[in-house]
């Protein structure tokens, strides 16, 4: 996932940044552009976030039954949300929202088969 921060922060300037600059800046459109701005630049720090938790699961593995939530979760948005791109041809979102996560949750049971 951390490879994925550079091309998110280069797709979002490319192609989120033109489409949320065609909202208008009415009173009306005002809290939706401001939510699409934020929630797209937010995303950086959760793909940062999901990356150094890659790393640390790397090492004693996944423990806790709050790390496997966080992996859940992650999986079932990505997924949901991935959706969205592969409606509109544009796979190389789908880097960080299907194929990571499905990895991470593959490697989980992989882990937990090698120690049965």
């Amino acid at each position: 996932t951390a490879i994925s921060i550079p091309g998110h922060i280069m797709f979002g300037i490319k192609e989120v940044d033109p489409a949320i600059a065609a909202i208008p800046s009415d009173e009306k459109h005002a809290l939706g552009k401001a939510t699409a701005t934020t929630a797209w630049d937010m995303v950086n720090a959760l793909l940062a976030a999901s990356a150094l938790l890659n790393i640390q699961w790397s090492r004693p593995g996944v423990r806790t039954l709050e790390e496997k939530a966080i992996i859940a979760a992650t999986v079932l948005a990505g997924t949901l949300t991935g959706w969205r791109y592969f409606k509109v041809r544009s796979y190389v979102g789908l880097g960080c929202l299907w194929i990571a996560p499905w990895l991470t949750a593959g490697a989980v049971i992989y882990q937990r088969l090698e120690k049965a």
